[in-house]
């Protein structure tokens, strides 16, 4: 039993490390597939009008995924382990945020932009320059056992705050765009329920291809004024992409019904722009990613849009020593004053 505590004090104490661990094989996952798509579709080149920020940065001829692109197949999967297991960790976190930024930003100048990935890869950057990361890892013990047999005892304590400040912050502004994002192309109009009743109602399994989506164009905007495209783009709707059937109903009753799709459109523009809640205290900070977790759960449960990435990444920003006082009883609150008198 005592050995069993002192693993999840040493989890607890160390959520960078747990983040590190579960979030590479995600995003490396996300790139195999992306990567998968460039290749076998034959997308040989970005149009420079179309190219992300980092993009531009890049010398066209690390943009053209042709059959040498099976090299970053390999190195995907050596980072992947090696980020996740801490070989070399901080090197791999570092290689995979790039590939992340390299083949993500050529998906999105291709017209498909990855929710997921666009905050799980500034995580990993960020994972890769601030202590704590590595606390829980192969790097430390080879160092500690092999190179420097005189390092003092690892600390169980908790590492710096402003590391997994730092991603707070990421995560959280990513919410508050969002919800400026609504509120500057919507109005307040969005707020009537419409909109979100009409992303709930909207299947793309009805259609006889199964994977398309309305695309909106305006035939009389000048050509000068087209974005990334030559059509006139103006706007676009995400699809339903829950396929069970039980689900799918249950999205169209919730559609159906005209009062709780405007107080979901309401409550979800409250939440994103509340962020500031999380730098009251820890109590505020617990209730806010324990409702973007339930949040982004209904939001796979009713359009199959699970963002497992952004769940995966609240867990581990909770502070779960507060958690084991509230809901830990008398055993949980023995473990956590063990945790915060390290």
């Amino acid at each position: 039993m005592e050995r069993i505590n002192n693993i999840i004090i040493r989890l607890f104490n160390n959520p960078l490390s747990v983040l590190r661990f579960a979030l590479p094989w995600l995003v490396a996952k996300v790139i195999y597939d992306q990567l998968n798509i460039i290749y076998y579709n034959s997308y040989d080149h970005v149009p420079a009008f179309s190219k992300t920020w980092f993009l531009h940065l890049m010398p066209d001829s690390w943009l053209s995924f042709g059959p040498e692109s099976k090299f970053l197949f390999i190195l995907l999967v050596v980072c992947a382990v090696g980020a996740a297991l801490g070989i070399a960790g901080r090197l791999c976190l570092l290689i995979l945020a790039f590939l992340e930024f390299l083949v993500g930003g050529t998906f999105e100048s291709l017209g498909i932009f990855d929710h997921n990935s666009s905050l799980s890869s500034q995580v990993l950057l960020i994972l890769a320059l601030v202590p704590g990361t590595m606390r829980i890892s192969v790097d430390y013990f080879v160092y500690k056992h092999f190179i420097n047999k005189k390092l003092v005892k690892k600390p169980n304590g908790p590492p710096p705050k402003w590391g997994l400040n730092l991603i707070l912050i990421v995560l959280v502004l990513t919410y508050f765009t969002a919800g400026v994002s609504k509120i500057r192309h919507g109005g307040i109009k969005w707020l009537d329920g419409a909109t979100l009743g009409f992303y709930l109602e909207n299947y793309v399994a009805d259609y006889a291809s199964g994977e398309q989506q309305l695309l909106i164009a305006n035939d009389a905007i000048n050509s000068g004024e087209h974005w990334k495209d030559n059509i006139g783009f103006e706007a676009h709707t995400y699809g339903n992409y829950q396929y069970r059937t039980g689900f799918k109903k249950l999205a169209n009753w919730v559609a159906e019904r005209p009062a709780w799709v405007i107080a979901i459109s309401v409550i979800t523009i409250l939440f994103e722009f509340t962020w500031f809640i999380v730098f009251i205290n820890s109590k505020y900070r617990n209730i806010y990613l324990i409702a973007a977790f339930i949040t982004h759960t209904m939001i796979g449960v009713l359009m199959g849009l699970y963002f497992l990435h952004y769940r995966i990444i609240c867990l581990c920003l909770l502070d779960w020593n507060l958690m084991l006082k509230t809901f830990g009883g008398k055993y949980g609150k023995r473990l956590a004053a063990r945790v915060q008198s390290l």
